[in-house]
């Protein structure tokens, strides 16, 4: 699977986006019942019963049957924008919900994208430990066949065999390494850890030292990203709860009628009906107004300084990926000359051990520093794959004009 591939399998597997999803779906739902507030209501009844008038010399008929029904209407007219105040916070939930349902989603992909390259990255250890292990079985071989002609010590094979019980350690280090990256990755793709996912191996890639202006992606970053929008979305639901805090200094005005029929064998048939106008005026409710206004007021003021807060983290965020993009770019140049003079020093102790102006020892000693540099230099290619992930992350969009590397 190409990282595109498991990014698409776990936006549709894990449990995490659908549980956003539902969560924006319930928010909707509830958008709909405060718009209910804005309809008539409308109810319809009856009843049926049987008495007895209680006379007791029984020359009328004293038992009857009855029945009943009533249909009823009822508007409220004006209640201080109350229900504009609900409905309008409902509304700014709804696109809370949408805005966490959305960072929901970059962030399983994210951590999809995090668990591939730590996969790619286990399986380029695995890489340079399997040379290491091939250098090591050469200078056995090496050192076997010196003290085979008698120009070599027992001292050299087993100081050779030494090293390529270390270098076989490290292969079962990498081993490890991919097990657990491969564990990831199946998590968050909503799998089972013990789940295989075979992955596309990819080359170790061409690296650059920026991969954009900063500026630009913080711009992108301020209009991207989701958590703003959520946190914006609270600024609205803050100042939808003040307005439902007003509403309780205003009276309320509603309409109703009511039609009813009713039917029972001692008398007739009778069709009552009503209509009316009722408003409510509260007078005194212990300050609860006050007290309402006071509570909104300082959730609106948190609010928006929970705005100001998020728009700083982004901002830093993008500035901190940035700047890791290009400390592990240079990095992975600093490593590379490390590799290159290992290399170097490498050749010069084999060509002196075989003509036996040096030690086994110097050989080894080269060879531990090469394979240092080596590993360390995998780690610096890691470190800048995951930097522009992360800094993706921080913009919420892709990064375009990196090369040789492939963009879920």
């Amino acid at each position: 699977m190409s990282l595109a591939e498991c990014v698409r399998f776990a936006l549709e597997n894990n449990p995490s986006t659908r549980a956003a999803w539902m969560a924006a779906q319930a928010a909707a739902s509830n958008v709909g019942v405060k718009k209910s507030a804005f309809y008539p209501t409308v109810t319809v009844g009856g009843s049926t019963s049987v008495s007895d008038s209680g006379n007791l010399d029984r020359r009328e008929n004293a038992v009857g049957w009855g029945v009943t029904g009533r249909f009823s209407v009822g508007y409220l007219l004006f209640d201080g924008g109350s229900r504009e105040g609900q409905l309008e916070g409902a509304q700014a939930d709804l696109r809370a919900a949408d805005f966490r349902h959305q960072t929901t989603l970059i962030e399983v992909a994210f951590s999809v994208q995090e668990a591939w390259y730590v996969l790619q990255g286990a399986l380029w250890y695995q890489d340079t430990v399997v040379d290491l292990v091939g250098q090591a079985e050469t200078q056995l071989r090496l050192a076997s066949a010196r003290y085979e002609v008698g120009v070599a010590r027992k001292y050299d094979v087993v100081q050779a065999e030494a090293r390529l019980a270390e270098a076989r350690r490290l292969e079962v280090v990498a081993q490890s390494q991919i097990r657990q990256a491969q564990g990831q990755l199946a998590r968050v793709m909503g799998l089972d850890a013990r789940t295989h996912v075979p992955v596309m191996k990819r080359s170790e890639g061409d690296f650059q030292p920026s991969v954009g202006d900063i500026d630009g992606f913080m711009e992108r970053a301020l209009s991207l990203r989701p958590e703003i929008g959520e946190a914006k979305a609270r600024v609205e639901r803050a100042l939808a709860d003040a307005k439902v805090a007003d509403s309780g200094r205003y009276p309320s005005i509603s309409v109703d009628g009511t039609l009813a029929g009713s039917y029972d064998t001692r008398s007739d048939f009778s069709v009552p009906w009503s209509e009316g106008v009722g408003i409510s005026m509260p007078l005194f409710q212990g300050y609860k107004v006050t007290y309402d206004r006071r509570r909104t007021e300082f959730a609106e003021k948190q609010a928006r300084e929970e705005l100001k807060n998020q728009v700083d983290q982004v901002l830093f965020e993008v500035w901190a990926a940035h700047v890791q993009v290009g400390d592990s770019f240079a990095s992975i140049e600093a490593t590379q000359k490390v590799v290159e003079a290992a290399e170097a020093s490498v050749t010069l102790a084999e060509e002196n051990y075989k003509q036996g102006l040096g030690t086994i020892v110097e050989v080894f000693t080269a060879q531990a520093e090469l394979a240092s540099a080596k590993l360390n230099l995998v780690q610096s290619k890691l470190d800048w794959f995951l930097a522009v992930a992360r800094l993706e992350r921080a913009v919420g969009a892709a990064v375009s004009g990196v090369a040789n590397r492939e963009v879920p």
